[in-house]
């Protein structure tokens, strides 16, 4: 999930004014509280609605279960029936059906996924909101896949500080054998217990989620079907118990004398303790372990490997599993091989490149790319070809390996686009941004080709612990604060269903209110509550409830837009006094829904 959609589901909290709750949450949660009456917010009218959107920008709701449903089929499903149907669900939960499906891997093997129907997946939603604030205050701040606004950019900056700053050249890898598919149920829910979340309910309904029959495979005993909602969570809850023991060692181990600065403390453990010396990086269940020493390698290693075996009863797999000294050979981490070296000033540093595995993918995302422009050659393909070359940026030397894919792609971009490419068209900032230097660019529907071979290293920072969703001032590093007047009629707005309406009207309705900023799409003038909703191509002739035909208006706009009777419209143009943009704008409306322009 990109930083980007992290932002909307942000902004989804505070468009059904949940945001405050879950702050609330949080912070209980952060003091170390725990909290016991979960369920009425999890299956609330308003928690429901929000997990309908929040489900909406994940792709998997397109894919169906075994009923065939997906997203598309329950947009026009009225909202108080919709409602009802997983309230209803909640009083006596029994998880349908779980789909198989098998995902090919690079090594030749098959991951299993468990495809919950859509109903689950919303069920799973809702519940996914009100238990995330309380685990996120619990989590290690060093694990970074699974959470709100983190990503692989954020553990490979983290990775690079742990070698270039703290000099760790030897690392621990370790990787878990069948991770997913071998996490004992019953410890599982009791580390749910101890994390925070006291609500028995909840916890019975997360216990029937895990043994969810699967197709041709029978009940589980153990495991969290990937594909799931929930499981992505749970991992991380199974797992935090081991951040922490690792944590515990070293970073957090008392000293005599309380440090404000965790540098401080480090240096008197250093000089004061036979303490050994090691920081982690967790992402899902590969690990990254950083030490001083081959010693203190070799311990941590076999430490981990008991620690798993005895509290979570979890195996190591020896095939990803390996102990490496980085001044003398490379270590894989997320499309990354890492090694140190020599820099200028005699120290080692960090020098990245992209691997071989994370190469071909990328050739083939590219090539797909290219022919689908090929097809359909149009601005929106072209965006989509751009930002499919900026991955792997992060490599500190991938500038090498772009070079050389840039070659090896020029062939299939002449042979394909050669017919498309112009040499007129308007830079784009980005494209000014990222290459100032490059002359003659290519364009295609008017728009630059992001040139492969030209793509430059990208500066990793490290995560700030402060960005956080379930914060104010995390959410103010997101995105800007909308200001008093807004939040509040946002607030009420959220409180107002029409629940005769469809559940994507209401959702989009709100989403079309929140990005004119309560305004009236004709006159301007701000309406706060007291606006209609208008389709721009009317149902009768196919419109949908969508958020691209919908707009807010004046309820008076609205009676003009639709109005046929010419008292009628000279009564209601005498009152709104448009200006001729205002009138222009009003026709336009009245032509796309078919009606003669005034």
């Amino acid at each position: 999930m990109t930083k980007n959609t992290i932002h909307k589901l942000s902004r989804n909290t505070e468009y059904y004014a949940l945001d405050k709750y879950f702050d609330d949450i949080y912070h209980v949660s952060k003091r170390g509280g725990s909290l016991k009456n979960l369920y009425d917010t999890a299956f609330s009218p308003r928690n429901i609605a929000l997990a309908f959107r929040n489900l909406k920008f994940n792709k998997g709701s397109k894919t169906p279960g075994v009923d065939d449903v997906h997203i598309g089929n329950l947009k026009s499903k009225p909202l108080n029936i919709f409602i009802r149907d997983i309230q209803k669900m909640a009083k006596n939960y029994k998880p349908s059906l779980v789909r198989r499906v098998w995902i090919p891997k690079p090594n030749g093997k098959k991951r299993p996924i468990g495809i919950p129907t859509l109903a689950d997946r919303l069920f799973q939603q809702c519940i996914k909101q009100v238990i995330e604030p309380i685990c996120e205050a619990k989590f290690h701040p060093h694990s970074y896949v699974f959470r709100p606004n983190r990503s692989t950019s954020d553990a490979l900056a983290r990775a690079l500080f742990l070698m270039n700053q703290n000099e760790l050249h030897y690392v621990v890898d370790i990787d878990i054998q069948s991770f997913f598919d071998t996490i004992d149920h019953g410890k599982l829910l009791k580390q749910c217990w101890a994390i925070g979340i006291r609500d028995k309910k909840i916890l019975s309904i997360m216990s029937k989620m895990l043994k969810a029959e699967v197709v041709g495979e029978g009940i589980s005993t153990k495991g969290t079907p990937q594909g799931g909602i929930l499981s992505p969570l749970l991992s991380n809850i199974c797992l935090n118990e081991l951040d922490w023991w690792y944590t515990s060692q070293w970073a957090t181990f008392p000293t005599k004398y309380p440090y404000k600065r965790t540098s401080h403390a480090a240096r008197a453990l250093r000089g004061n303790s036979k303490l050994k010396e090691f920081h982690s990086v967790r992402y899902a269940d590969d690990f990254k372990i950083f030490c001083r020493d081959y010693k203190t390698a070799v311990k941590i290693f076999a430490a981990t490997r008991l620690w798993l075996k005895d509290r979570l009863n979890l195996q190591i797999s020896s095939e990803k599993s390996s102990i490496t000294n980085l001044r003398k050979k490379s270590s894989p981490f997320l499309g990354i091989s890492l090694r140190a070296c020599h820099n200028k000033n005699g120290k080692f540093s960090c020098r990245s490149r992209v691997l071989d595995k994370a190469m071909e993918t990328m050739k083939s995302t590219i090539k797909a790319a290219i022919i689908k422009l090929q097809k359909h050659p149009n601005p929106s393909t072209v965006l989509f070809y751009n930002s499919t070359i900026l991955g792997y940026s992060s490599a500190t030397d991938c500038t090498t390996d772009f070079h050389r894919l840039g070659y090896i792609m020029s062939f299939s971009i002449n042979a394909r686009l050669k017919k498309l490419i112009s040499n007129k068209g308007s830079l784009t900032k980005t494209y000014r941004r990222k290459y100032k230097w490059k002359s003659s660019p290519k364009f295609i529907c008017g728009i630059p080709l992001f040139p492969i071979s030209e793509i430059r290293h990208r500066k990793l920072f490290q995560f700030s612990q402060k960005m956080t969703p379930y914060t104010q001032e995390g959410r103010q590093m997101m995105h800007k604060e909308l200001d008093s007047l807004l939040k509040r009629d946002l607030e009420h707005l959220a409180s107002q269903f029409e629940i005769d309406q469809s559940i994507e009207y209401n959702d989009s309705r709100i989403s079309k209110w929140s990005l004119q900023k309560g305004r009236c799409a004709v006159t301007k003038n701000y309406l706060g509550i007291n606006f209609h909703c208008h389709h721009i191509t009317p149902r009768s002739k196919g419109g949908s409830d969508h958020f691209s035909n919908l707009v807010i208006v004046s309820p008076e706009v609205h009676r003009l837009i639709h109005a046929t009777d010419s008292q009628t419209i000279t009564v209601l143009l005498n009152e709104l006094k448009l200006n001729k943009i205002s009138l222009r704008k009003l026709n336009k409306f009245r032509e796309q829904a078919g009606i003669n322009t005034i």
